[in-house]
């Protein structure tokens, strides 16, 4: 592309159905989520060993809020930096079609600001509501177990990926939007379309996040299996399929947490 934007796609499969060479922010985003996974094991690793009352840690599987004078904004703002790196590692790579559209359809001189706009305005939903998600499961799971919590959000989650609600949201991350190329209306764009999958995202994926907040051992592999299924879902030309696997591979980890929180 030199000094047009690529053609534009739209509909449900237009971005399952995106191809073309890999535009460089678009493999930047890929190296950022490496990086991303190697700092959430890194992070995973030496929680095992802290007392989980440092700011920076708390949100991660298990962990519980830092105690203290602390306000709920202010607990939901400590927690940010880590949520941001599970929100990174487990959901950056759903959107890499998204990026890359947002790259394609974008002119050079300004592929890397769109897609850093879109970045940063997808994340910033994700962060939002990974750490307040951590807020409300660490008191549920201290009454009920980690275990038993688990077990209740993946059942729920299996059963939500059979509603229409769940093919809404999952229809929603397939679309892809014109762009306007330049100026202030480019990057009002970019953040709509990065609000619009942000959105669907959370609203198609939200079950397997918070299990991964309350699942107290393997947490990096439940990560990858977990993070695994949403970037099918995503990736699939076929939606609805993709959520019918969902339901089974979370009724099946449902059955999992549920056996181990009788014999734990």
């Amino acid at each position: 592309m030199s000094g047009t934007p690529g053609r534009l796609r739209s509909g449900a499969q237009g971005l399952a159905a995106a191809s073309g060479p890999w535009r460089p922010p678009a493999l930047g985003v890929q190296a950022i989520i490496l990086l991303a996974w190697g700092a959430y094991a890194s992070a995973v690793t030496a929680s095992g060993s802290s007392s989980g009352h440092a700011s920076a840690w708390w949100c991660m599987p298990a962990m519980s809020p830092p105690s203290g004078a602390l306000s709920p904004l202010g607990t939901v703002s400590s927690g940010a930096p880590m949520a941001a790196v599970m929100a990174a590692a487990m959901t950056l790579p759903t959107v890499v079609p998204a990026v890359q559209h947002v790259a394609l359809n974008s002119f050079r001189d300004r592929e890397w600001q769109a897609v850093a706009e879109f970045v940063s305005v997808y994340l910033a939903i994700w962060v939002l509501f990974t750490a307040t998600a951590s807020v409300a499961t660490s008191t549920v799971a201290a009454v009920a177990g980690p275990w038993t919590l688990a077990a209740i959000v993946l059942t729920l989650g299996g059963v939500y990926e059979r509603t229409r609600w769940k093919r809404r949201a999952l229809t929603r991350c397939h679309r892809a939007t014109p762009l306007p190329p330049r100026g202030p209306r480019a990057t009002v764009g970019v953040c709509r379309f990065a609000w619009i999958h942000a959105s669907g995202c959370v609203g198609s994926c939200w079950a397997p996040m918070v299990a991964m907040l309350v699942l107290p051992n393997a947490q990096v592999l439940a990560a990858l299996g977990l993070a695994t299924l949403m970037t099918y879902q995503k990736f699939t030309r076929r939606p609805r399929r993709g959520a019918r696997h969902g339901s089974w591979i979370l009724a099946a980890s449902a059955a999992a947490a549920a056996t181990a929180a009788l014999t734990t």
